[in-house]
């Protein structure tokens, strides 16, 4: 160890540190230790220790100053909405990432140190002669950015799916794709590699994998079955796919970087053909439309895909193209397809991928409405978002009757609405009393809008038009008169009037719930509705 005299400085306690270090331990520090001197004095043989969350092992090596970057977290205490295993091994990735992108970082690693511990840790490179506080700031600052890296990358699936011929040597192909992958961060699928589920065929097993990946890597040097899978996956994944090829028989080549040498194909001789030579085609089909030079065809025109639909429903067809090109108008549909039915209970929703001259579209039925794949690119996102718009605008009740019987009665569905919007804000007793008192007053209107002085028989007093009993059963009589509406007539008169009884107990009730307003709402409905 080197001399004191030659080390003590007249900033940083060097004397306290190389006094503590002498037991060969690491030397605890705060932040506060650390000021502008910088760490050049600092022994190779010391390393000091910033106890905290994350902690920092800081050594010098040459000119250099190497902090190891250390984060423990403890399973049973972590509350990220991630789970600390997936969490770490992310932060992992991301120090990777970062160190392809320039940042100097090295060595990340996880180690389960306790089943219930996860340590996270890395280290970073600084120049001795920076001030010991402005290195201790710039590795909080990478922790920091580490941190929010992870979360990223998780937030935004940073999985990449790589497909190609996946037997014997060409395994190691792939094994060798998936590697560089993994240096630079990400989380690689190799189908192979992964289980089973019971009933799964390869393309659904594929599918599943895509569509929670950030892109796609096909690896095409070798035919296989990923040729099959490869339109699929562009199509219903609508993810970012790379095609790699290394010793093209046309010349290209599309090596992947470390990959090893792959012999380029050799293209078979022709036999000459006897007899007389068909005349080749003058123009290029329009739906390959290039030079015949690429593996892969190009998509498709939109105006063509129709034709190779195995079911149609032209009325469904005709249906969603006139709905589409109404709401976008003026863009015109190209092509449209169904492509899931989702069963809810008792709805049932259709999903159609709509083309148009200007956008693509999910268009969602029952009820139907259209979502631009800009903005919701993923199918199952989009119906779930549909569903929930859809029944919140259900869960907002309106008059279950023509427009023009609303006018009839327009005092009492007011009313009705009102008592609606407060068993909607209701919460307490008090609130349950309002909405009974609010469906007797729609009862009062009903009366007013409809009692006439003719509906009752000769000889009687006519009655209050505050006496909702009697004009009910008077209503009941004119409605339904005659020996064969008896029953209907009897069901009127006893709904009315069970309807008065409950909502006037509900406009007393203490102890009234949710329950007991949702009955009256619906009862009060049921007598106005009934009303012709």
């Amino acid at each position: 160890m080197a001399s004191l005299d030659a080390i003590i400085g007249p900033a940083m306690k060097w004397k306290k540190i190389l006094r503590q270090a002498a037991s060969g331990d690491p030397v605890e520090m705060e932040q506060s230790d650390f000021d502008e001197d910088s760490l050049e004095r600092l022994p190779e043989d010391v390393t000091l220790l910033l106890i905290g969350l994350p902690e920092f092992w800081i050594s010098r090596d040459g000119g250099e100053v190497v902090v190891q970057v250390a984060d423990t977290e403890r399973q049973s205490i972590w509350d990220h909405k991630y789970n600390l295993s997936l969490f770490a091994e992310a932060m992992a990735r991301a120090v990777r990432r970062l160190a392809v992108e320039g940042r100097p970082y090295e060595e990340p690693e996880v180690e389960l140190s306790d089943p219930d511990y996860y340590l996270t840790r890395w280290t970073i490179h600084f120049d001795a002669k920076l001030p010991g506080r402005r290195i201790i700031d710039a590795a909080r600052k990478s922790f920091e950015e580490v941190w929010n890296r992870a979360e990223r990358m998780l937030e935004d699936s940073d999985s990449v799916l790589v497909l190609g011929k996946d037997t014997r040597a060409h395994l190691k192909r792939l094994q060798e794709i998936a590697r560089v992958l993994k240096d630079a961060g990400y989380h690689v699928y190799l189908v192979r590699e992964q289980p089973n589920r019971p009933g799964e065929t390869v393309l659904q097993k594929v599918l599943r994998y895509a569509l929670s990946s950030k892109f796609v890597i096909v690896e095409n040097t070798d035919p296989s079955g990923h040729l099959y899978e490869f339109p699929h996956v562009a199509k219903m994944a609508e993810c970012v796919v790379a095609v790699l090829r290394s010793g093209c028989c046309h010349g290209c080549s599309l090596p992947w970087p470390g990959s090893p040498t792959i012999p380029a194909m050799k293209r078979k001789p022709k036999r000459p053909r006897k007899g007389k030579r068909r005349p080749g085609r003058k123009t290029p089909s329009p739906l390959l439309n290039d030079s015949g030079e690429h593996v892969i065809p190009k998509p498709l025109p939109a105006r063509v895909l129709g034709n190779f639909l195995v079911t149609r429903t032209e009325h469904e067809e005709r249906a969603i193209r006139e709905y589409v090109e109404v709401q976008a108008r003026p863009e015109k549909v190209t092509h449209l397809e169904k492509v899931k039915t989702e069963h809810l209970r008792t709805r049932v929703l259709d999903a159609w991928d709509v083309w148009t001259t200007g956008d693509r579209y999910w268009v969602i039925t029952n009820p139907t409405n259209l979502y631009s794949k800009r903005h919701f690119p993923s199918l199952d996102f989009t119906i779930s978002a549909h569903v929930g718009i859809t029944e919140r605008v259900f869960s907002r009740q309106t008059p279950p009757v023509p427009s023009e019987e609303q006018q009839r009665l327009a005092a009492a569905w007011r009313r009705w609405e009102q008592a609606v919007e407060a068993l909607d804000h209701a919460e307490e007793a008090e609130d349950f009393q309002a909405v009974g008192m609010r469906c007797r007053e729609c009862l009062l209107d009903l009366v007013a809008a409809t009692a006439k002085d003719e509906m009752v028989p000769s000889g009687e007093e006519v009655p209050r038009r505050g006496d909702f009993l009697h004009w009910s059963r008077l209503l009941a009589d004119t409605v339904a008169h005659g020996s064969s509406a008896e029953r209907v007539r009897q069901y009127l008169k006893t709904v009315a009037e069970e309807t008065w009884q409950l909502v006037g107990w509900l406009t007393h009730a203490k102890n009234a719930t949710w329950a007991d307003g949702r009955l009256a709402v619906d009862a009060t409905e049921n007598v106005l509705a009934a009303e012709p």
